[in-house]
């Protein structure tokens, strides 16, 4: 049971991504899946590159729950994986920055440290 919770909020994670593909909602001003404000990437690459992220991302996620499930092929990668989603995930969030995704970049840092750290209950999770 735990894996499968453990998998769907991976799941959960890497689809918040895809948020920024949506059109923004026309009322609200705050809106904080935005590619066209970026303080870092230059205006002429913010769509391709947010949006090519947010897409790499979500699959990456996808690939790591599918791992915790115990799919086969998958299983062995998780822990490359989840640095790798954890590590994009904080780069897209600073790049595009909105206090709102706070929350986000909590979640990204939090699965990075135990992708690095590996606690025991993750291995037992995934072992």
């Amino acid at each position: 049971m735990a894996r499968l919770v453990v998998g769907g909020l991976l799941l959960a994670h890497g689809a918040v991504h895809l948020l920024y593909l949506l059109p923004v909602p026309a009322k609200d001003a705050n809106y904080p899946f935005l590619l066209d404000k970026s303080w870092l990437i230059p205006e002429s690459l913010r769509r391709g590159v947010g949006g090519t992220a947010a897409v790499a991302i979500a699959a990456i996620y996808l690939l790591v729950a599918l791992g915790v499930w115990g799919v086969p092929g998958v299983a062995n990668g998780v822990r490359g994986l989840l640095i790798a989603g954890s590590v994009a995930s904080a780069a897209l969030f600073v790049a595009y920055w909105h206090p709102w995704l706070s929350l986000g970049m909590l979640i990204a840092v939090a699965l990075l440290l135990v992708a690095i750290i590996q606690p025991g209950w993750w291995l037992r999770l995934v072992g």
